[in-house]
């Protein structure tokens, strides 16, 4: 009964360690209490199953059957209720299960080594299962704070290594144990050595993997901002001949003032009225040019602005530049060209939108603030600027290529609710 119950002990405490740090990571949970309480209730369901089965079938001291139980009940636990790609949750899950599988195997050789050694007494196996539980900690840990998440275009060779090496490092490790139990050999400290060795080769190599990772998808970020940065660029160079129509509709006021005039001197007040009221306003509009030193930037403000007010949405500039700011042309017309987009965008969801944009230099300093209507308290309902949009992949980079603009120029980011509007402050070093 004692065996029983410390097999079953084992397990539970095995298979809880994996799946509540695989929750932890990649599990739809947001409370702490209900990782805890899925993590325990199917772990309680686990140790019935796998008591029935053991003691059904005598396998109490079989490790293939202990180890592919664990797996294939963390692995349905990850069908259910875990949320990512299933290559990378099936790293982490072979990894952390022979990583801990291992070192209850070397404790155990160590132990034996030890003058502390006695199956039969009680402290023996409290003292074992402690030092057990203080493993698993650890190893939890340490899988928590280094999730798995390659990107998708990882070669399929990689994940193949990462999957084959610790099965081959724990396999290789039980044969060793189990030829010296077999020759009725006495454990000795190489075999310890040798199994602490396996399981650091597998911690080493999952560890490095996945700074691999992140620098990777560093990598692949940094190249979808330059792109779409390029891109906004490249569109805003082809449309900078609309420049010249906007200076042609100004010639245009010629032709309008003799049709005002011609209103006037038949006494057609009603459609003078309609006139000024409804199209020369807005051809006024269309017509507003900006002067701040920089062609590209006066034809990304106006352009923009007229986007804006096609939306209905009302914007008021204050652009206070001195001539030739020390900014590369590109990286300050993409900046000022994803905050105009992002406050374009959230102010199309209000009822009376409203933009105000302010630009000036400050002690050798660009200030750059925009502030847009918003009837949500933005950082509250999404605190890191996560995309709404369907398609988010092609979407929500413009935050990324503030953020690395502002880096760039040793800036300062800052993003904050003021009354009803939602402000974004870009401080950049000139």
């Amino acid at each position: 009964m004692p065996r029983m119950f410390l097999s079953l002990f084992d397990a539970g405490m095995t298979f809880w360690a994996i799946i509540f740090s695989m929750t932890v990571v990649y599990g739809t949970f947001e409370k702490r209490h209900v990782r805890l309480l899925a993590s325990c209730a199917f772990t309680v369901a686990f140790v019935a199953v796998y008591g029935v089965a053991t003691a059904c079938g005598g396998l109490f001291s079989d490790y293939y059957f202990y180890v592919l139980s664990l797996f294939g009940a963390a692995l349905a636990y990850m069908g259910l209720f875990l949320r990512e790609r299933f290559i990378n949750m099936l790293i982490f899950l072979n990894s952390s299960l022979l990583v801990m599988v291992s070192v209850k195997g070397t404790l155990s050789i160590f132990l034996a080594l030890t003058p502390f050694y006695d199956t039969g007494s009680s402290w023996y196996w409290t003292g074992f299962e402690l030092l057990y539980a203080l493993g698993l900690f650890l190893c939890a840990w340490f899988y928590i704070k280094h999730p798995f998440r390659f990107p998708e275009q990882t070669s399929k060779l990689y994940y193949a290594v990462m999957i084959l090496l610790p099965i081959i490092a724990a396999v290789s490790s039980h044969v060793s144990m189990e030829a010296t139990i077999g020759a009725n050999l006495q454990p000795s400290w190489l075999e310890v050595v040798f199994g602490m060795l396996n399981f650091m080769i597998s911690i080493i190599v999952y560890y490095l993997s996945v700074v691999i990772a992140n620098m990777y998808e560093k990598l692949l970020e940094s190249q979808r901002v330059n792109q779409r940065l390029e891109l906004q660029l490249d569109h805003l160079m082809r449309s900078s001949s609309m420049i010249e129509q906007i200076r042609r509709d100004k010639h245009e006021l010629k032709n309008v003032y003799f049709y005002i005039q011609s209103l006037l001197e038949t006494n057609s007040l009603p459609e003078l009225r309609d006139f000024v009221s409804k199209k020369l306003v807005a051809r006024y509009e269309r017509m507003e040019e900006f002067h701040t030193g920089n062609e590209l930037l006066d034809f990304l403000l106006t352009q923009k602005i007229n986007e804006a007010r096609l939306h209905h949405v009302h914007v008021m500039a204050n652009i206070l530049l001195p001539a030739g700011v020390p900014i590369d042309n590109h990286d300050l017309c993409g900046l000022m060209l994803n905050l105009l987009d992002n406050a374009i965008d959230a102010s199309k969801k209000e009822k009376n939108g409203d933009i105000q944009i302010s630009m000036q230099q400050k002690k050798g300093y660009l200030s750059i603030l925009l502030k847009n209507k918003s009837s949500v308290d933005v950082l509250k309902e999404n605190p890191h600027f996560f995309t709404t949009k369907k398609d988010a992949q092609n979407h929500g980079i413009g935050m990324s290529v503030i953020r690395a603009i502002t880096e760039k120029y040793n800036g300062i980011f800052d993003a904050y609710m003021e009354q009803e509007y939602f402000c974004v402050h870009v401080v950049l070093q000139m």
